[in-house]
């Protein structure tokens, strides 16, 4: 039985326990899980045994500073030199809510912001020195910017573009 958890969120202890018949804890099998937090950040995850059964912890500190985003998981048996792939798969990542130096906005979101700064003359605001395809937004004449902003209004889910349309109304 594999139950890698669905959902890893910081700022949060997470524990599961894994019973794998194949590689019992009486062969003295090393079973780790690894999790790709970032292209340069591994998560490894060894497990401690209890009876016939696999348990593995995370830490709140494990997960400090993660985005939002989905990323690959392993678990993988080692006994000597033998190294097998037991199962994977792909975990989301979700922030804690309480850490205030995370920006919970995706893609859209952002870009939306910068370029309403531009079009309302905030210059002096840090979020217009975003860049998009190489060009500063600052430096794009007017009718490139609606473009853009009407690009990334269709971007953003449903409920949020009526919620962004019905604040430009009022």
């Amino acid at each position: 039985m594999h139950e890698f958890p669905k959902e890893l969120t910081s700022g949060f202890s997470h524990s599961w326990e894994v019973t794998l018949p194949e590689y019992p804890t009486s062969e003295s099998w090393n079973i780790r899980y690894l999790v790709r937090i970032k292209s340069d950040r591994l998560l490894d995850i060894p497990a401690t045994t209890s009876d016939n059964a696999y348990q593995f912890s995370i830490s709140s500190d494990d997960l400090k500073g993660v985005l939002l985003s989905v990323v690959p998981w392993q678990c993988v048996a080692v006994k000597g030199d033998i190294r097998k792939l037991v199962t994977n798969g792909k975990v989301k990542l979700v922030p804690d809510l309480s850490d205030t130096s995370v920006d919970f906005r995706d893609y859209p979101e952002k870009m939306l912001a910068a370029v309403d700064a531009v079009l309302e003359g905030r210059l002096d605001d840090p979020i217009t020195e975003v860049e998009y395809n190489g060009r500063r937004l600052k430096y794009l004449p007017v009718n490139e910017l609606l473009e853009l902003r009407k690009m990334f209004l269709t971007m953003l889910p449903q409920n949020q573009r009526i919620q962004t349309i019905r604040m430009e109304f009022r």
